[in-house]
């Protein structure tokens, strides 16, 4: 009767005060019982409940903008001041406002900006489709600082993403190499920003190009000099661009966010690296 007593005691200080469970525990053992149910359990449920019962309500978490919303970046048309490279053996360009169709080339068509120029912590934003071939359709030649750099839509045969050059290695041979295949007659969407501590490259708002700035020498192949300081070419196809805009980003304080991933950890440009295929991501 003695036990059966301690027993009912014990077990209704566990349901009524969790936090004596402890020395009811004790009690148990120290008189041989052995209880039906977990302790911990009754206190971990006791304690969940009163926590949930205590706590606001947590504010749902808001939806991403797109970055040129959130970075407040006013971007403005780059038209009235494109002219045709003249390569020789160029397609005919037809230019229209901030859109101009190249037609294929022998082996490069292309246009060349002799506007005011940005140089440093600014945005580049076009669309660029394939008509015919199957070459690269846009290499967008655009200043980082003093030196030209080359970011190269289907290169090598229609299936390379990279930056010319970096280091002296050209787009195909170095860190920012990627690979995927692209349609003739779908536009792509193509956006690039040179910020102090980088160079990053996004495909139809897709991050695929992140190359950091510190220690490196860029440059371009000499059959790009016509495009420069800023231009767009094809090799050996017909391709048209359209929307080229150009903006500057905002000033930004130490610590500030305003601008995203501008501080990314490096990925040395080495001929060892392994290259990306973003067609699986």
């Amino acid at each position: 009767m003695r036990n059966r007593a301690v027993l009912c005691f014990c077990y209704r200080m566990i349901e009524s005060r969790p936090r004596f469970s402890a020395f009811a525990l004790s009690l148990l053992i120290s008189f041989g019982c052995q209880p039906s149910f977990s302790v911990a359990q009754t206190v971990s449920e006791d304690t969940t409940a009163t926590d949930s019962a205590t706590q606001p309500d947590k504010p749902a978490a808001k939806k991403p903008e797109p970055a040129e919303t959130a970075n407040k970046i006013k971007m403005k048309p780059l038209q009235d001041s494109w002219v045709p490279c003249d390569f020789g053996g160029d397609g005919e360009v037809v230019l229209k406002g901030n859109s101009v169709t190249l037609a294929s080339g022998d082996p490069l068509t292309g246009i060349r900006w002799e506007g005011p120029v940005l140089r440093e912590n600014y945005e580049i934003s076009l669309e660029a489709r394939r008509t015919d071939g199957y070459d690269f359709f846009c290499a967008l030649t655009f200043p980082v600082g003093k030196s030209p750099i080359s970011l190269v839509l289907g290169g090598w045969g229609g299936g390379v993403i990279g930056l010319s050059s970096v280091d002296g290695y050209d787009a195909s041979e170095n860190s920012t190499t990627r690979f995927r295949s692209f349609d003739n007659e779908k536009w792509y969407r193509v956006r690039v920003r040179v910020t102090d501590a980088a160079i990053q490259c996004w495909l139809d708002d897709k991050k695929v190009i992140e190359q950091v700035r510190e220690g490196h020498e860029f440059d371009i192949r000499s059959e790009m000099f016509l495009c420069v300081p800023m231009g767009i070419a094809a090799y050996e196809c017909a391709s048209e661009i359209r929307n080229i805009r150009i903006g500057k980003l905002p000033v930004t304080k130490p610590g500030d966010k305003t601008v995203p991933d501008a501080g990314a950890k490096e990925s040395d440009a080495k001929k060892s690296d392994v290259k990306k295929d973003v067609t699986a991501e």
